[in-house]
């Protein structure tokens, strides 16, 4: 990232990437990171880990607590409790012409969290109107090999969705994820399966971690051979033209 630059991280966890951002020499560093996490004490561990951190003065963090996706709120926000905690969502628009609160985002990254959100799509079609022409977005995330499989497989993946707080309308083909992208306005679409290189690394490493685990990790083999899930990374640009 080059100049003025400004950026999302969705679903940061306790705050391990935010902090990669910060402090990384091998990474640029943006004029300003915004955080999203759903979960409270992820987002005020992030919080803290941030203030203990000691990173240059002219970046600018801002971490929200909520959904990824920007839902209008009947209710006033409460004060934030730090001073890198903010109230107002980072893809909120400002009004119906979509001018935004915060600045056009250089780039959107949201890692291995988009198959939770209600929906995907919808933080997709947020995400592309935040975004600087030029913009670009990344996700790490889940869908599936078939839109259309048998009754049974059907029926294991509504048990899977339900175990992992999976929304159903993300499960879609790949292509499926890409023709959405597309539809959406993004330009430069590549969506890479990258199954074999997360779920048996990911799965061996859980076998090592006892009993539990190790069922927990057959879990996920049927989830990925039979159920057909895959994990892919995903991204597209806005054009670099300006305009909506």
């Amino acid at each position: 990232m080059q100049g003025s630059t400004h950026a999302i991280d969705v679903g940061h966890a306790t705050g391990e990437s935010l902090l990669l951002h910060l402090t990384h020499p091998e990474v640029p560093r943006p004029s300003q990171v915004f955080g999203i996490t759903s979960l409270k004490f992820q987002h005020e561990r992030a919080a803290a880990r941030i203030i203990e951190t000691s990173y240059p003065d002219e970046i600018k963090i801002q971490l929200y607590l909520g959904d990824a996706v920007y839902r209008p709120a009947a209710d006033a926000p409460l004060s934030p409790q730090s001073s890198v905690q903010i109230m107002r969502h980072p893809l909120e628009p400002k009004d119906g012409d979509h001018s935004l609160i915060h600045p056009y985002y250089t780039s959107i990254i949201a890692l291995d969290c988009a198959y939770h959100f209600r929906t995907r799509e919808s933080f997709l079609a947020q995400s592309i109107l935040s975004l600087a022409p030029g913009g670009s977005i990344a996700l790490a995330d889940m869908c599936v090999d078939t839109s259309t499989p048998n009754p049974t497989v059907r029926a294991l993946r509504r048990l899977y969705y339900n175990l992992f707080s999976i929304c159903p309308a993300n499960m879609i083909t790949i292509q499926g994820y890409k023709e959405t992208m597309e539809g959406l306005g993004y330009q430069n679409v590549t969506i890479e399966d990258i199954s074999p290189c997360v779920f048996p690394g990911f799965t061996a490493f859980l076998e090592k971690r006892g009993v539990g685990w190790w069922i927990f990790a057959r879990m996920i083999m049927v989830w990925w051979k039979l159920c057909g899930a895959r994990f892919i990374i995903a991204s597209g640009e806005r054009s670099s033209r300006t305009g909506p």
